[in-house]
């Protein structure tokens, strides 16, 4: 719940992503203020070099793609975005969706592209997991073109 600023170049390619993110959650010009949940995902641009887009780390200090933030979630209120946070941080059960928690259907739709990439380039449905936030169920779906 604080105010978060992301550069990325309009001339990399990343900055597609990014657009299409603000696009499908509907937020009209920028700057816009509101209320957001945010993700990452990998840059396309470093993750199409393959191992030496690597150019990142993560928390543990192994090498990862830099990462894009994009929308996941647009809410109304404060309120709104509080009760989400809070709901997830005690742990309250998500509703069934066919889409992971914390993703749209247009974000799933984006990433799950990007997950079906990765697999045929060879990663793991483990390293995929980790790679996009989710259960090793929701990598195999999108590696097999399912919806759940």
């Amino acid at each position: 719940t604080d105010d978060r600023f992301f550069v990325v170049s309009a001339c990399a390619e990343a900055f597609k992503v990014v657009a299409e993110s603000l696009q499908n959650a509907g937020i009209p010009s920028l700057p816009w203020e509101g209320w957001v949940r945010i993700g990452f995902i990998n840059d396309p641009y470093h993750e199409r070099q393959g191992e030496q887009g690597m150019t990142d780390r993560d928390a543990d200090g192994n090498p990862r793609f830099p990462q894009v933030a994009i929308i996941r979630e647009v809410f109304p209120s404060e309120d709104a975005a509080r009760a989400a946070a809070l709901g997830e941080a005690s742990g309250s059960p998500e509703p069934a969706s066919d889409v992971p928690p914390g993703y749209t259907a247009a974000t799933w739709g984006l990433v799950s592209a990007e997950i079906r990439k990765g697999a045929a380039a060879g990663k793991s449905v483990q390293r995929l997991a980790a790679e996009y936030g989710v259960g090793e169920s929701w990598v195999e779906q999108a590696i097999a073109g399912k919806a759940r």
